[in-house]
């Protein structure tokens, strides 16, 4: 499934996106150049499907140092989905140490509402990551 999405994601990219992205990025070297709103379409296309498959192959093959566009999509396919809590902290232990860069963090972070319905635990849960 990994590599069908970045299929996807390879087609989604522009050039000049890319070009522009890479100076908001420094010291990412992996960047396609797919914008925020095709990247969040996409990522709600997963989060509608066998997201599991899709997060546990990307657990497995997306590392701190893959494809930009492919760890925010994981990010986001995790801020879209419909999980319980446990479920969605276990993801979130995997996907967190991947966050090195603002972009990921911001982007991803933003579609995180299922925060709201529980801010006590998922406050609790973030302070580890304070430092």
């Amino acid at each position: 499934m990994v590599e069908e999405i970045r299929k996807k994601l390879h087609e989604l990219s522009e050039e000049d996106y890319k070009t522009f992205n890479q100076k908001l990025l420094p010291g990412v070297e992996h960047v396609l150049g797919v914008r925020l709103p095709a990247m969040r379409k996409l990522a709600k296309e997963v989060a509608k499907g066998d997201f599991r498959s899709y997060l546990d192959e990307a657990a497995e093959k997306i590392g701190a140092d893959s494809i930009h566009e492919e760890i925010m999509l994981q990010g986001l396919v995790l801020g879209y989905a419909k999980m319980d809590r446990e479920e969605r902290t276990e993801y979130l232990e995997e996907f967190v140490p991947k966050i090195t860069n603002w972009a990921v963090c911001d982007s991803c972070v933003n579609s995180y509402k299922f925060m709201q319905k529980d801010p006590d635990y998922w406050f609790d849960y973030l302070k580890k990551y304070q430092k």
